[in-house]
């Protein structure tokens, strides 16, 4: 099929099922980091990382080969390794196959409780106090951070060009479609997004166990400082009205701390936040992408109140058909085999699992195939059973037709 036929077909497909309309194809979604796409193309990260072509032809090779229609729109979000492995940070390294990377959490340097109430008197100071610990260059000699700068800039243009090369590829070449903005996706790369300011304390100042804790520890400073950084937020929320003309999807979320939240501190730090920021969107008849990781079955039910029709929400952790009890005829799911099935079931149980995905949830629209766990690693997903899986979401979703 025709690059600019196939990502038609994908779009009118995404716009009828979202509205709970039966689609003339179920679309299949993947997120694969650079790590798996480039074990799969044979190559390893450090023979291509300088090279643009080589590092987006090697990445682009599974979705030219495995019946993919859409993807999340970060792509390889790591191809600024380099850049931070020259000004000192090592949060995230190398594979020992020099394939792939890996996140190597602690490396990552968090910070005190006293950060709920340094940032809300000198965010920028806190910050740069942030990247001062983390990135070690700066801890040294002037005259070497300059010089490491420079360098790490270079490898930064080197990682912008390549991610362009492989938004041209999957966009232009292969017909992809993006969810979330992106590579050219269906929001054009423009999107408006909620992530919830407790996040930045959980992922960034104080680390998830700190985070978590500071909950029980220190809940007013930790309120005061979200609600000081959500009035942040509510300003930078303008609504232009080109993005507002988009049919699809201008708003994009994710959860990560919250699969950890009680219900009540749920509404509290994420819930009915989303709901004022992303609310405009979704009564406008806009799509919100949510890309969910971890478990959160015990907040789904809260998305009936969004407007019917209006969420796309990805599933990691949770059982598809008991999601499907929950929000199935009110919102999109994607969804299907977890990674426990690809990495250790057989053929015949992936077809079969496959199988009952659309005959369950499938029906009526609302239902786009995918795996909700990313891929990062070799290890994640061993190609013969992930590559079974999306042939036969292709032959259900086409009757095999190309």
């Amino acid at each position: 099929m025709d690059p600019k036929e196939r990502y038609e077909l994908t779009r009118r497909s995404v716009l009828d099922l979202t509205d709970l309309k039966e689609p003339e194809k179920v679309p299949s979604f993947i997120s694969i980091e650079a790590g798996w796409a480039l074990k799969y193309a044979g190559v390893k990260w450090t023979d291509v990382e300088n090279d643009p072509e080589a590092f987006a032809r090697a990445y682009c090779k599974c979705f030219a080969e495995i019946p993919i229609d859409l993807g999340v729109g970060y792509g390889p979000t790591r191809t600024t390794l380099r850049p931070a492995q020259l000004l000192g940070n090592n949060s995230f390294v190398y594979t020992a196959d020099g394939a792939g990377i890996t996140h190597h959490q602690a490396a990552d340097v968090y910070m005190g409780p006293e950060v709920y109430d340094e940032i809300m008197v000198d965010q920028e100071g806190l910050m740069n106090k942030r990247s001062l610990n983390n990135y070690k260059v700066f801890q040294g000699p002037r005259d070497a951070a300059l010089a490491a700068v420079k360098e790490a800039g270079k490898a930064q243009i080197i990682a912008t060009e390549t991610m362009a090369k492989i938004t041209e590829i999957l966009r232009d070449e292969l017909g992809m479609f993006a969810m979330g903005g992106g590579f050219g996706g269906p929001s054009g790369g423009v999107y408006y997004g909620y992530v919830s300011e407790y996040w930045t304390f959980y992922d960034r100042l104080r680390g998830p166990q700190m985070a978590l804790s500071d909950l029980r520890r220190y809940p007013d400073k930790v309120e005061a400082a979200c609600d000081f950084l959500y009035e942040q937020t509510k300003a930078r929320m303008v609504y232009d009205e080109e993005t507002m003309k988009q049919p699809l999807p201008v708003g994009n979320t994710m959860f990560h701390p919250e699969s950890y939240l009680s219900p009540e501190l749920f509404d509290k730090y994420y819930f009915k936040r989303f709901m004022e920021i992303m609310g405009p969107v979704m009564e406008a008849g806009k799509k919100v992408f949510l890309y969910g990781e971890g478990a959160f079955m015990k907040h789904l039910d809260r998305f009936r109140e969004t407007p019917k029709g209006s969420m796309i929400i990805v599933l990691d952790q949770d059982d598809p058909f008991e999601a499907n009890k929950i929000v199935g005829d009110w919102c999109t799911l994607v969804t299907g085999p977890k990674a426990e099935l690809l990495q250790l079931g057989t053929k015949q149980q992936v077809i079969d699992f496959v199988k009952r995905c659309f005959d369950e949830l499938a029906p009526g629209g609302g239902y786009i195939f995918g795996l909700g766990n990313g891929l990062i690693t070799a290890l994640d997903a061993p190609v013969d059973n992930l590559v079974t899986a999306y042939e036969t979401a292709y032959e259900l979703s086409t009757g095999g037709k190309a």
